[in-house]
């Protein structure tokens, strides 16, 4: 996955205005990246690229637990389509 992986982009293209925060205010970015998995359609969501974009933010931008989009999911009844190994294993360039 990188810059070469234009599904992934495409997903991150649609979730970005999600994202736009004052520089006063980077503190709530986990809790608007909570309400955004919860609150995404289940038709959304579990497609695979779209978790491979939370995915990488979750783990590579916000430094959060790998495990912490499939406990949201798991509250919300949703399977995680992803394989953990999988995505530890990406090299996320």
């Amino acid at each position: 996955m990188g810059e070469e992986d234009e599904e992934v982009n495409a997903r991150l293209d649609l979730i970005k205005h999600h994202f736009r925060l004052a520089p006063k205010k980077p503190i709530f970015v986990r809790a608007r990246m909570a309400l955004m998995v919860m609150s995404m359609p289940a038709t959304e969501i579990c497609h695979i690229h779209v978790q491979r974009a939370l995915q990488f933010l979750l783990e590579k931008v916000l430094r959060m637990p790998s495990e912490t989009l499939g406990q949201w999911l798991a509250t919300r009844g949703l399977p995680m389509v992803l394989v953990k190994d999988t995505v530890k294993d990406r090299a996320w360039v």
